[in-house]
């Protein structure tokens, strides 16, 4: 009787004991993503100031230069468009040409359809190639479809 109460109570308080480990290693992850969000999100998003409506800034863009071509930039195009909107959407394209480089799958096949590939992002496990498939056909399509 005594062994079979002591049992009972061995894996009661292993239950407790796995959940509370569970629990606060959840709490340490949590913190940790707390402060690297503090810390590197601010950067991120001043960084990456996206320009809403660029097709409609290019038309008033090229309806101001083409309707006034002798003008300087200033006096034609800085009035249409904020000088600050230009320099985000420069800095916007730059940023996405370097980020392009950057994130290529690692899967240059002769059946890419012709696109270039350059860096992986990251290395898959070649035990596993119906993985490796299975992400270059999602990059190819997201590549297609930008």
């Amino acid at each position: 009787m005594r062994l079979t109460l002591l049992a009972a109570f061995c894996t009661a308080r292993t239950a407790e004991l796995t959940d509370a480990s569970v629990t606060h290693l959840v709490d340490i992850v949590h913190h940790i993503n707390v402060k690297v969000e503090r810390r590197v999100e601010p950067n991120f998003v001043v960084k990456f100031r996206r320009v809403h409506n660029k097709d409609r800034i290019l038309e008033r863009l090229l309806e101001a230069a083409l309707g006034n071509p002798d003008g300087t930039v200033r006096e034609v195009l800085f009035p249409v468009v904020d000088e600050q909107i230009l320099w985000d959407l420069l800095r916007e394209y730059k940023e996405k040409g370097a980020s392009a480089s950057r994130f290529t799958p690692s899967c240059a096949a002769p059946t890419a359809g012709g696109l270039s590939f350059t860096q992986p992002p990251v290395r898959l496990e070649e035990s596993r190639p119906s993985q490796a498939r299975a992400v270059c056909a999602q990059l190819m399509i997201h590549s297609s479809s930008s």
